[in-house]
């Protein structure tokens, strides 16, 4: 996992990428949280990506948290969603191994990201050339 974390860091992308949450199934079922009190429940699953975080690029787990609450005013129930990202190394060691099984998606997902940025900056150059 550290031997692709720094390949990736050394190809110096500077792209965001993020697999879907139901890609992202995998990563790790186990971990999928619910969790409900009165009037509130909780539900939150780790995301694999790749996103600049403690002034570096790196693969990350965001944790998409979404809460369910019951609006008594509205009479229906609000959804909020919270997230939080973390380096994927400092994850727990059933998170890295599960993200293993995500990587190929991910890097597939980095691919498509970095080969969206260079046709929007040939679109510019070409934009600019025509000035």
């Amino acid at each position: 996992m550290k031997s692709t974390a720094k390949k990736l860091a050394a190809l110096n992308l500077g792209v965001e990428a993020w697999l879907d949450p139901p890609t992202t199934s995998k990563i790790p079922a186990a971990d999928l949280t619910v969790t409900t009190h009165l009037h509130r429940s909780t539900a939150s699953m780790p995301v694999l990506g790749y996103a600049k975080l403690e002034d570096a690029w790196q693969l990350a787990i965001k944790e998409e948290k979404i809460i369910y609450q019951w609006n008594d005013d509205a009479r229906e129930e609000e959804e909020v969603s919270e997230d939080s990202y973390r380096p994927l190394l400092k994850a727990s060691r059933d998170v890295r191994l599960r993200a293993l099984e995500q990587l190929p998606q991910l890097l597939d997902a980095l691919k498509r990201q970095g080969e969206a940025v260079l046709k929007t900056i040939a679109r510019a150059q070409k934009a600019a050339e025509a000035l």
